[in-house]
C-alpha cells in the first residue's frame, strides 16, 4: 500500500486484523491504523487538528482505500481528519458469501459503528464516495442527516430509494444512448463471472483502468462485452495516472477474492435495500457537491438530472475525465472539494432543518405529532384514525419561528345565502386531511414536508354576537402570520372570509393582486352595501377598492349568472369540460402573468357529485381529476396566498367533501414546496436570514 509521504510519518504501513495500531514513532496526536473489530473492519484514520471536521472516504468498484492516496495526503495536510475504510468485501474487511448481506442499511450501520470506534461517535462528518462508495455515501447521509455535514458523489449521482429492474435500465439507456450503460451488470451476475475475472485478471485490470477512455462505452458497458474481452485475453495499455505500484496493489485486492465485490451489484438487482427503504423519505437533507466526468459512459441514465428534485443544496462539477475522476485528476477534485466544503461549514446551515429529521427524534414518535413534534419540518408516525387533529398532522402552534407556511382556520358561515354550515369546515378538513397527511406526493414520490416547514396556526376568534367586527377580526389575524414573512393557507368557513384575507395580503404585498378563482360562483354581484356580510358580492367590493385587478384576474369553473363580470375573465365549467387541462393552464398562466396573485378555491367548484357537502351546490362541476391536474401545473404562478372555502360537513357524504378539500390543501403545499426546492423562488419563511 502506497501511503502519503509527511515530514513526519503518520501512517503505519503494516495492515493488521488484530489489534489498533498507533504510529509511536509519531510527536503529534495523529493516528492511522488498520483493524479488525467485531466485523473485521480495514481502514485507515488521521485525526483532525483542532476543529477541522473529519471526511470518511469511501472506495468504490473494484478498488480500495488505496484509490483516495492523493486526496487523504492533500486534506491530512490541511489539518482535516481523514476516516478512509475498505467497505464490505474488500480487503481483510469483513466480506460474507451472501449477497443478502451487502444491503446499504448493514454497510451504513458498520460506517457508523466505526465512527464510534475511533471516538468520532458524537461528530458530523462529511462524507465522500466514488461510484459503489458514492452509492453508500447517499444512503449514509439519507439514513443519518443527523450524523452528516455533507456529502460528496463522485461519478455516481444519487438514486432515490425504489425498486431496481436491470432490463428497464438497460432497454431505457439503449434508446437514448444507443448502447447499455451499466451493460456489465449481466456479466457480473452471473455465476461464472469471479472466477473468469480471477482467470483473466491482467485483462481486466487494463479494461477498467484503461488509457483509452472510449473503451468503456465500446468494450465495457455494453451487454456481453466484458465477457467478450476477457474470452479473448485482450490487453491493452493502462491508463498514465496508474503506477506500477497502483497496478500492484489492485491486483493483490482482486486476486482470488472477486465474488464479494460482486456482491454489491447482485444485492442491487435483488432489490435488498427496498424493504428498509420503502418508508423513506427520499429527499437529501444536507448539502451534495456531485462531480462527474464528461468522458465517464457508465452510469445509469439521467441520474445526474433527476437527483435535482431531492437535493435542494446540489453543486454539480463537470471535468474533463472518464470515470476515476478523484485518481485522473487529483488536483481539480481535491480543490472542487474542499472550496466546497468551506463554503458549507462558512454558511452555517439552518440547524433546525439539519436536525428536523433526526432518526429515534420526531421521525420515530407515534402519535399525536401535532402537539409532541419538535419542529415545523418532518413527519410523525400517525394513526389515520386516532390522535390529536391538525391539518395534515402537522405541528399546532402560534411559535412561527422557521415556518415557511402556516394553515389557519376562518370558522364563519353568517355571510350564506342558501345551507349554512360552513363554520364547521375548518374542523371537518382537519380531519378528513389525516387521510392524506401520511402519502407521498403522486406522481412525484415527494415528502413535502422534509422541505416545507409548515404548521396549523390553529382557528381565528370570531365573535358571532358583534358580526360588525369579524371582518376587522380576520384581517388583524391573517396580518399576524403573513407580517412574519410566513405564507399563509386559510380554510373556511364561507366564502365571505377571502375579503377580509385580501386587504391583509395586499397591506403587506401592495395592491391590487391579481385573482385565480375556482368557483361556481362569480361572486362579482353588485351591493351598496359593503359593510355587509355577504359571500355573493366581495370581489365586487375588491375590484371596486382596487384589491384586485380584474385585466389579470380569472375565474374557472363558473356555471351561474352575472350581468356583469366586472373585467374578470371566466372559463365556465363547460369550457373546461370542452378544453384540455393544458389548454386550461395556459388561460390562467397567459392571464396572471408574473402578478402577485391570490389563489382561492371555493369548494363548489367541484361537481356535486365530488362535493356535496358545500352551502350552494350546482350542478355541471369540475371534477377532482380535473382539479389536481390544473393545480399541479400551476407551479410558475408568483403567489401571495391561497385559501380553501365553503366546506360545509353538515351536507356531507362520506367527508368526500372534506376530503376533496384537504387533498387540495396538499396539492397547493406541494406547489409551494416546488417553488421553495426546485424553482427558488419562494420568498417566504420566517428566518433569521430572511429578516
Amino acid at each position: 500500500m502506497v501511503v502519503p509521504t509527511h515530514s513526519i510519518l503518520y501512517f503505519c504501513i503494516i495492515v493488521t486484523v488484530a489489534k489498533f495500531v498507533v504510529c509511536a514513532s509519531s510527536s503529534i496526536d495523529r493516528i492511522a491504523a488498520t483493524q479488525t473489530f467485531t466485523f473485521s473492519s480495514e481502514f485507515i484514520h488521521i485525526k483532525a487538528i483542532g476543529d477541522k471536521p473529519t471526511l470518511l472516504f469511501l472506495h468504490g468498484f473494484p478498488s480500495s482505500f488505496h484509490s483516495w492516496r492523493h486526496q487523504t495526503k492533500y486534506f491530512s495536510d490541511q489539518g482535516y481528519g481523514c476516516l478512509v475504510p475498505n467497505l464490505l468485501g474488500y480487503g481483510k474487511t469483513y466480506s460474507p458469501a451472501n449477497e443478502t448481506e451487502y444491503d446499504s442499511k448493514s454497510i451504513v450501520d458498520h460506517l457508523i459503528a466505526l465512527l464510534y470506534h475511533v471516538n468520532l461517535g458524537n461528530s458530523k462528518v462529511f462524507v465522500i464516495g466514488h461510484d459503489w462508495g458514492a452509492r453508500t455515501a447517499s444512503r449514509f447521509v439519507l439514513y443519518h442527516p443527523e450524523r452528516t455535514l455533507g456529502a460528496v458523489l463522485l461519478s455516481v449521482a444519487y438514486s432515490p430509494p425504489g425498486q431496481f429492474n436491470l432490463n428497464v435500465v438497460l432497454n431505457q439507456s439503449l434508446l437514448v444512448y444507443n448502447y447499455t450503460s451499466i451493460g456489465y451488470w449481466e456479466f457480473f451476475q452471473a455465476n461464472d463471472a469471479a472466477r473468469i475475472i480471477e482467470e483473466k485478471l491482467d485483462s481486466f485490470i487494463d479494461l477498467i483502468f484503461a488509457n483509452d477512455s472510449m473503451l468503456a462505452r465500446t468494450d465495457f458497458a455494453p451487454v456481453g462485452k466484458v465477457r467478450a474481452w476477457l474470452s479473448s485475453g485482450r490487453r491493452t495499455d493502462r491508463a498514465s495516472y496508474m503506477t506500477q505500484e497502483d497496478y500492484q496493489t489492485v491486483y493483490d485486492y482482486l486476486n482470488k477474492q472477486m465474488q464479494p465485490k460482486l456482491n454489491w451489484f447482485k444485492a442491487i438487482i435483488a432489490n435488498v435495500d427496498w424493504e428498509y427503504e420503502k418508508t423513506l423519505n427520499a429527499t437529501v437533507q444536507r448539502p451534495v457537491l456531485f462531480i462527474e466526468g464528461t468522458r465517464d459512459y457508465i452510469g445509469i441514465i439521467g441520474a445526474s438530472e433527476r437527483q435535482k428534485q431531492y437535493i435542494s443544496d446540489l453543486k454539480i462539477v463537470k471535468l474533463d475525465t472518464g470515470h476515476w475522476v478523484m485518481e485522473e485528476k487529483p488536483e481539480e477534485v481535491n480543490r472542487e472539494i474542499d472550496q466546497w466544503i468551506k463554503e458549507v461549514i462558512s454558511n452555517k446551515l439552518n440547524s433546525t432543518k439539519w436536525n428536523s429529521s433526526i432518526p429515534g427524534g420526531d421521525s420515530e414518535l407515534r402519535g399525536d405529532g401535532a402537539i409532541r413534534r419538535k419542529h415545523p419540518l418532518g413527519s410523525t408516525i400517525e394513526q389515520t384514525y386516532a390522535g390529536v387533529l391538525s391539518f395534515l398532522r402537522r405541528n399546532y402552534t402560534r411559535d412561527l419561528s422557521n415556518v415557511d407556511v402556516a394553515v389557519t382556520g376562518i370558522p364563519l358561515d353568517l355571510a350564506t345565502t342558501y345551507r349554512p354550515g360552513a363554520r364547521f369546515g375548518p374542523k371537518g378538513i382537519r380531519e378528513a386531511s389525516a387521510q392524506v397527511a401520511k402519502r407521498k406526493s403522486y406522481p412525484e414520490g415527494i415528502d413535502v414536508f422534509a422541505d416545507l416547514a409548515v404548521v396549523d396556526y390553529g382557528d381565528c376568534w370570531l365573535d358571532c354576537g358583534q358580526p360588525h367586527t369579524i371582518p376587522l377580526a380576520i384581517e388583524a389575524h391573517a396580518r399576524e402570520i403573513i407580517d412574519q414573512n410566513v405564507f399563509l393557507l386559510s380554510l373556511g368557513g364561507d366564502h365571505y372570509s377571502t375579503y377580509p384575507l385580501l386587504k391583509a395580503h395586499v397591506s403587506r404585498h401592495g395592491k391590487p393582486l391579481s385573482l385565480i378563482q375556482f368557483d361556481a360562483h362569480c361572486d362579482t354581484w353588485p351591493s351598496d352595501t359593503p359593510h355587509s356580510l355577504n359571500h355573493g358580492s366581495m370581489f365586487y367590493y375588491a375590484v371596486r377598492e382596487g384589491l384586485i385587478d380584474p385585466q389579470t384576474s380569472i375565474q374557472i369553473g363558473i356555471r351561474t349568472f352575472n350581468d356583469d363580470f366586472m373585467g374578470v375573465k371566466i372559463l365556465d365549467a363547460e369550457w373546461v369540460h370542452q378544453h384540455s387541462i393544458d389548454d386550461v393552464v395556459d388561460e390562467i398562466k397567459n392571464r396572471v402573468g408574473n402578478n402577485a396573485t391570490y389563489l382561492t378555491f371555493d369548494i363548489d367548484c367541484l361537481d356535486p357529485s365530488c362535493a356535496p357537502g358545500t352551502g350552494t351546490p350546482v350542478c355541471g362541476g369540475l371534477t377532482m381529476a380535473q382539479s389536481i391536474a390544473i393545480l399541479r401545473r400551476l407551479r410558475s404562478i408568483n403567489y401571495v396566498g391561497m385559501d380553501i372555502v365553503e366546506v360545509s360537513p353538515a351536507y356531507d357524504h362520506s367527508n368526500i367533501t372534506s376530503l376533496a378539500a384537504a387533498t387540495i390543501g396538499y396539492r397547493l403545499l406541494c406547489l409551494l414546496r416546488d417553488k421553495k426546492m426546485i424553482d427558488k423562488s419562494f420568498p417566504f419563511g420566517n428566518y433569521e436570514d430572511k429578516k
